[in-house]
């Protein structure tokens, strides 16, 4: 959000790139999703970055001490 912020306040933007890859972290972390529609991302109006953080996130999604990098299990079946 902060980013799609910068680029909404530059007056000669040209793009924003955003990562619209499935991720549940990302779909169920604010309350309002982000939509992108015919290649447009429309900001929140509401003070800040316009976003809240669905209660209960960090109980559905708990910090796992170690790497970031997972295998994909659906990948690995298929090699």
């Amino acid at each position: 959000m902060a980013n799609a912020a910068l680029v909404a306040a530059i007056p000669n933007r040209l793009l924003l790139e955003l990562n619209q890859t499935y991720n549940p972290f990302k779909e169920e972390l604010f309350e309002d999703p982000l939509v992108v529609r015919k290649g447009y991302l429309d900001l929140p109006r509401r003070p800040g970055f316009g976003m809240k953080v669905r209660a209960g996130v960090a109980a559905k999604f708990p910090y796992l001490p170690g790497t970031y990098w997972k295998p994909n299990p659906k990948l690995a079946a298929s090699l």
